[in-house]
């Protein structure tokens, strides 16, 4: 075992189980088939409930996860169909026979009160100590917290950290998707490729329990004029124009520059440079991207190239779907692609 939390875990499961990896199986009467559920360990915190045939093929997966401070397990909100097969009856009486075994040997999680996500006090490092502008144990002292708590949602506790936050799972509504709404913004590749207009997770608990990330002051109508301005859509002296106009501009610029990017992919699927024709494209590439795309500040163009790179609707930059950071950088928040910046 991996840690005394695994150990833990695993111990209880092999008790309830008695020591069998088959923990039940059911029987399908129309067709006399018999299905097995089977545990299968994933992580220190995570185990899968699997469900197969009688040929040992795998048809349904079930997500768990352990909430150690109480010792029970959520399950995920819905199972994870491997194999085409109808919901009824296979689906949902393996449903039955996964909550009726963690009920039989009390290892259901319950939702009477709400419980933080488990974690160890982390290192910081002194370049860390300094930008967060405390140790890691005073940042997570109780009283400290306490102190400096912000607000409560359906699956975090924020906590003020001068120019950061610091977000922490709870058990709530769901302790397995607040800690994956943890992970999602800690890892998704969309941070990663554009770090300029996404909010940054600075650190992270190894599990996902807690997450350091930018403070971000939401933006509103009353706003638009600092959104245009930092893309460099507007002159410095704009006032402002109604967010149904801002969202308008915006969208028409993202549409100009895609079209000027499918028109120079275009161009270049027509071989031009054959035939002593190279001097020719050159000058048509030229003109495309000096009237369609290069008139653009660098951000706006960015921003276009996450549009394109994650098939963003271009519906969701509204004024409310923009963030301003402590340091001034405008990013964009709760878009369709991952989930949402803003869930607390």
């Amino acid at each position: 075992m991996n840690n005394e939390i695994e150990l833990d875990m695993w111990l209880l499961l092999k008790k309830a189980s008695n020591d069998q990896d088959e923990i039940s199986s059911f029987f399908i009467l129309e067709t006399g088939d018999k299905y097995y559920i089977y545990l299968s360990p994933k992580n220190d915190k995570n185990v899968d409930f699997i469900c197969k045939d009688e040929r040992g093929q795998t048809l349904i997966e079930w997500p768990a996860f352990y909430n150690e401070p109480n010792k029970k397990f959520e399950l995920s909100l819905n199972p994870s169909f491997v194999a085409n097969i109808d919901f009824f009856p296979v689906g949902s009486m393996f449903e039955d026979s996964v909550k009726n075994f963690l009920r039989k040997y009390n290892l259901e999680q319950g939702y009477d009160e709400r419980t933080q996500a488990q974690y160890k006090v982390p290192n910081f490092s002194k370049e860390e100590e300094k930008m967060f502008g405390a140790s890691a144990e005073d940042i997570f002292d109780e009283e400290n917290l306490d102190n400096n708590w912000l607000g409560s949602g359906g699956f975090r506790e924020v906590y003020d950290l001068g120019n950061f936050v610091l977000k922490v799972a709870h058990d709530e509504n769901s302790l397995y998707t607040a800690i994956k709404v943890n992970e999602s913004e800690a890892n998704h590749q969309i941070h990663k490729e554009f770090p300029e207009l996404t909010v940054k997770t600075y650190k992270h608990d190894p599990n996902y329990a807690w997450i350091i990330q930018d403070k971000v002051e939401g933006l509103s109508t009353w706003d638009t004029a600092k959104i245009l301005k930092y893309f460099n859509l507007v002159d410095e002296d704009f006032i402002s124009i109604s967010g149904t106009e801002c969202e308008g501009r915006i969208e028409e610029v993202l549409r100009e520059i895609i079209s000027g990017v499918r028109d120079l992919n275009e161009l270049k699927t027509k071989k031009m440079v054959e035939k002593g024709q190279a001097e020719n494209f050159r000058r048509t590439q030229k003109n495309i991207y000096n009237k369609k795309i290069g008139k653009f500040h660098p951000k706006m163009l960015q921003l276009a190239k996450m549009v394109m790179r994650y098939n963003v609707d271009l519906q969701d930059f509204k004024a409310s779907n923009f963030g301003e950071t402590a340091s001034g950088r405008i990013v964009i928040i709760d878009i369709g692609t991952h989930y949402s910046i803003g869930v607390l």
